[in-house]
């Protein structure tokens, strides 16, 4: 009968800080070259990061929108934290973000060794020295490190949710394993405290207190109420984090019926135990465009594989328990992720980020697997014999993941790499058309552009690719064709307010504005807190003269978003016609302060007011902020020139 083994005993201090020393070599040479020539990335990054007010300060404001903000799906409180860390560090850096996501996976790959030696340290029997279960961890935790399947996790920025949460799951999960060694109340409350951090960095690892049962379970741990009671603060936490997470996944787990997820959840399942095994052809979409039945070879296959491993597991449980750990740990922590499949009318069976923790549970198996090997040869000249060929085995296996890794990081370089990359494998993936088309005619390249467009429409029509299209007509000049095409999008999908949003400033341009009018105030019944309706509706009042209600729109606008630097600056313009200069200027500082980047208009307005208050420091500021905008600006420079021959500045 197995039983739990005492904690072995940690290297020396000098030991574990080589160790580490080596693990940041290892990630550095993988990662470090791309990810410091990478920039944001048009899939997340753009709305989560680089346009997101939450990320570019720190205020109670900011601090209480994290906590009540989703993402729009996930509530990640603490990684949003983080990337306001990354923010007051580096401004809008992109190798900033993408370094602190290499360094919390190279801390990562350190806990994932700690945890595997506190599982496998004294499991080989007596013939298995300290030493030789020391290495056998780091080799694991190499193989985490430096695992292609992982390089989604840590060169997107966005991931930063999936390496921050796991590693809290790993204290956590570290923690309990001392608790139950020493009884401390200390590494109790360290082990919730790391737990309540994961669940606010990403809810996915609200499966940890079931694997603190699995890992009783395993050591055959004696059944008794405190075993249960101990688990208790931890199954309510995952029950309330949970059932806030499902208030932004709540579309999502409607979007799909019980048979289906069960078949892509085997589907994926088995997917990514092969890519665990031969991490090639990596792609950050994985789509499926055929219905999901029983009947077809691509879900009953999986699903039979799955019946078939996991009745082979539970037969193992007649000689070990380590297997079933390894096997159910992986499934368990992967579970969370088996609603995640229908997403925008699409269907993507595997997305490489969600096998970063559960693989843990893979390494576990491999490394039992290993350690069982070096075990059983004959004699001692067997055993040596099998240590050289793991030794050599190990090196081929980690130098073949950094050149896989170090290569896939490069297609997270931009959003042209990135999506040219997926299409090499999927060429048939509507999304990556329609998210290339839309980087090219950010770029200007506007033919380019119209191409990926017609290959998504012809993929699957969708109304955000005929948005698209309008958009691309309207910065032509072609109108008519532009509200054509909103109105293709509209027949696909009635309820689409973005549709309705295009077409309504069409209408506005061309003057027509009792039809721009009604398309607005439809925008609003289907989506109230549409916010760009509220400040088109304003300007609408606006040009009808009527200052109460345009007023009444731009704050409402602002009251739906605060972080919307358009809505402040219209406001700003209402109140400087109602000659109230302090409130307009507070206005246009936030405006500017939310956009430097396009805040020329906000700071001439500023700098008039500023002048005419005779405020020589702000007027001086001001003038200044413009010269770095627009350094041939006139009325700064005179106004600057004019100062300095009347001895006022330097």
């Amino acid at each position: 009968m197995e039983q739990p083994a005492s904690l072995p005993q940690l290297p020396p201090r000098r030991t574990i800080l080589w160790i580490a020393a080596l693990f940041f070599v290892a990630t550095s040479l993988a990662y470090l070259w791309p990810l410091t020539h990478s920039i944001f990335v048009a899939w997340d990054d753009t709305y989560l990061i680089y346009f997101n007010p939450i990320v570019k300060s720190f205020s109670w404001k900011t601090l209480h929108d994290a906590f009540t903000s989703y993402d729009p799906e996930l509530y990640i409180p603490l990684t949003f934290l983080s990337y306001q860390l990354d923010y007051f560090i580096g401004g809008l850096n992109p190798v900033v973000f993408h370094l602190d996501n290499l360094v919390l996976h190279t801390v990562n790959s350190l806990l994932v060794a700690w945890t595997l030696y506190l599982l496998l340290a004294g499991r080989g029997g007596n013939r298995t020295p300290a030493t030789v279960d020391a290495w056998i961890a780091i080799f694991g935790g190499l193989l985490f490190a430096l695992h292609p399947l992982h390089t989604e996790a840590v060169a997107w920025a966005s991931a930063r949710k999936d390496v921050l949460s796991t590693l809290f799951f790993l204290l956590s999960f570290i923690g309990y394993i001392y608790y139950r060694s020493d009884n401390s109340r200390k590494s109790y409350l360290l082990s919730l405290a790391a737990f309540v951090l994961g669940l606010l960095a990403k809810v996915m690892v609200l499966t940890l207190p079931v694997i603190l049962l699995l890992l009783d379970l395993r050591d055959r741990r004696p059944w008794s109420i405190k075993m249960f009671a101990e688990k208790l603060p931890y199954f309510a936490l995952s029950v309330i984090l949970g059932i806030v997470a499902l208030f932004g996944k709540r579309d999502i787990v409607e979007a799909s019926d019980l048979l289906s997820k069960i078949l892509m959840a085997c589907k994926s399942t088995v997917f990514y135990l092969q890519k665990l095994f031969a991490p090639v052809h990596l792609s950050v979409l994985y789509p499926y465009n055929a219905p999901i039945t029983i009947a077809s070879p691509d879900f009953i296959i999986p699903l039979i594989i799955v019946v078939i491993l996991t009745g082979l597991v539970i037969y193992s449980l007649r000689y070990t328990r380590q297997i079933a750990f390894g096997y159910f740990f992986f499934l368990i922590t992967l579970a969370p992720t088996f609603i995640n499949f229908a997403k925008g009318g699409d269907i993507y069976f595997a997305s490489d980020r969600y096998a970063y923790l559960p693989s843990i549970g893979i390494l576990f198996l491999v490394l039992f697997v290993t350690n069982w090997f070096l075990q059983n040869g004959d004699g001692a000249r067997g055993i040596e014999r099998r240590t050289r060929a793991v030794i050599a085995g190990s090196f081929v296996v980690l130098l073949t993941f950094l050149v896989l890794t170090f290569q896939q990081a490069l297609t997270w370089h931009d959003s042209v790499a990135l999506f040219n990359n997926s299409l090499r494998y999927y060429p048939r993936v509507m999304a990556a058309h329609l998210n290339l088309a839309m980087v090219y005619r950010e770029m200007g390249e506007e033919d380019k552009s119209m191409e990926q467009l017609t290959i998504a429409d012809s993929i699957r029509p969708h109304s955000r690719t005929h948005v698209a299209f309008a958009t691309l007509y309207e910065r032509k000049g072609e109108s008519a064709k532009a509200i054509e095409e909103y109105k293709k999008a509209i027949s696909i999908d009635p309820k689409d307010p973005e549709a309705y949003f295009g077409l309504g400033i069409i209408y506005e341009k061309q003057n027509k504005l009792a039809e721009a009018r009604a398309i607005y105030e439809k925008v609003l019944v289907m989506d109230p807190k549409y916010v760009g309706t509220y400040n088109n509706l304003g300007a609408l009042a606006l040009r009808e003269g009527n200052l109460p209600e345009a007023e009444t729109y731009y704050r409402k606008a602002i009251e739906v978003d605060p972080y919307f630097p358009d809505a402040h600056y219209n406001l700003g313009l209402i109140l400087e016609q109602q000659d109230k200069a302090d409130a307009a200027i507070s206005e246009y500082e936030r405006s500017y302060s939310l956009q430097p980047q396009k805040g020329l208009d906000a700071l001439s307005h500023l700098l008039r007011l500023y002048a005419k208050k005779n405020d020589l420091g702000k007027t001086t500021d001001t003038a200044n902020r413009i010269l770095e905008l627009d350094p041939g600006n006139a009325i700064a420079s005179q106004l600057l020139e004019e100062f300095r021959l009347r001895g006022m500045i330097e």
